[in-house]
């Protein structure tokens, strides 16, 4: 899924995620989720936004509502 902002941070709420993660038909609920970040440079801009690598893994604990790298 990807999300963007201008800013340099970025709130996606839960919702935004799918609830049949496995396809079965059948809601799931959401323990954590595992994000990476790619930031990328304005459009219109020639350095190469597409190229630019991603972060590192972070997880986010739903019962906590914490994040944080492993």
């Amino acid at each position: 899924m990807d999300f963007g902002t201008p800013d340099t941070t970025v709130t996606i709420a839960l919702s935004s995620f799918p609830t049949d993660i496995n396809l079965d038909g059948v809601d799931d609920t959401l323990v954590s989720v595992v994000l990476r970040v790619k930031g990328l440079a304005p459009p219109g801009r020639r350095q190469f936004n597409q190229h630019n690598a991603f972060s590192g893994t972070v997880t986010c604990v739903v019962s906590t509502a914490t994040c944080g790298s492993p």
